[in-house]
C-alpha cells in the first residue's frame, strides 16, 4: 500500500450507528414518557419530524446534526417550553449513545498495522467537534488518530470539497498520497474521488447498499483491512 495516510469516516464506519441511536432515543423516550406522558411512538415520530425540519433549514452544515436543535424543535412541536428539558434530553441522548458505542472488528488491526508502517490516520466527519471528540476517546482511538476534521470547523458537510481540502492541508499531503475509507457512497467515496482521492467503500453497517458498478465494496472492515494490508 503506497498511501502515506488513511482518512477515515467515523459514524457508521468505525462503529455501527443504528444501535447507538436506538439506545439513545430509548433513553430520551423514557424521560419524555415520564415527564410529558408521551408514547414511544409519538416521541419517535416527533423526533423524525423535528430532525427533518432542522435538516431542511440547515442542509449541508454541521448545525443540521445538532441534537439540541432537534429536541428544541420537538418540544416546540409539542407546545412545550424547551427550557430546561431540551438541554436535559440532549445530554441524556449523547450519554446513552456513547455508552453503547463499540468499535467495529478489524479497525484496531488496521490502525496497528498502519502505525507500524508509519502511516498517518485522519478522521474526516460531519457533525460537531465536541461530540466527535467524545466518540473518538470512548472508542479508544486517541493514540491512533493524528488529525480530526469536522464539518463544524470547515463550515460544510461532506462531500463539499472544502472538507477534503482541509484534511489534506492538516496532513500536509497531496491527494495521491492518501485514501478515504467510509460508508457513504456519495459523501465519502464520490466526495473523495472528486478530489482525486482513492476511496474504499465499506458497507458493513448499511441497511441498504446502493447499486453501483464503478466502486468496489467491502462487506466488513476486517475484509477491507486484509485487502489494504495486502
Amino acid at each position: 500500500m503506497h498511501f502515506k495516510a488513511i482518512i477515515l469516516d467515523l459514524d457508521n464506519t468505525l462503529y455501527a450507528y443504528a444501535p447507538c441511536h436506538h439506545e439513545a432515543l430509548a433513553a430520551v423516550s423514557g424521560v419524555m414518557a415520564k415527564e410529558l406522558n408521551l408514547s414511544k411512538q409519538t416521541v419517535a415520530q416527533t423526533y423524525e419530524q423535528s430532525r427533518s425540519e432542522v435538516h431542511r433549514i440547515l442542509k449541508g452544515s454541521a448545525s443540521s446534526h445538532n441534537r439540541l436543535l432537534y429536541f428544541q424543535r420537538m418540544l416546540e412541536l409539542l407546545k412545550v417550553r424547551p427550557f430546561p428539558l431540551a438541554g436535559k434530553l440532549y445530554k441524556l441522548y449523547w450519554e446513552a449513545f456513547i455508552e453503547k458505542i463499540e468499535l467495529s472488528n478489524g479497525v484496531v488491526e488496521l490502525l496497528l498495522w498502519g502505525k507500524k508502517q508509519n502511516r498517518k490516520f485522519a478522521v474526516l466527519t460531519d457533525l460537531t467537534a465536541d461530540v466527535q471528540h467524545e466518540k473518538i476517546i470512548r472508542l479508544g482511538l486517541s493514540d491512533y488518530i493524528d488529525i480530526l476534521v469536522t464539518s463544524e470547523e470547515v463550515g460544510f458537510d461532506k462531500p463539499h470539497p472544502s472538507m477534503f481540502q482541509a484534511c489534506l492541508r492538516k496532513l500536509g499531503l497531496s491527494a495521491r498520497d492518501v485514501c478515504m475509507i467510509g460508508d457513504d457512497l456519495e459523501k465519502d467515496i464520490y466526495g473523495a474521488r472528486n478530489q482525486n482521492i482513492t476511496g474504499y467503500w465499506i458497507t458493513e453497517h448499511l441497511t441498504a447498499v446502493p447499486k453501483t458498478s464503478d466502486v468496489k465494496t467491502y462487506g466488513t472492515f476486517q475484509e477491507l483491512y486484509e485487502n489494504i494490508r495486502g
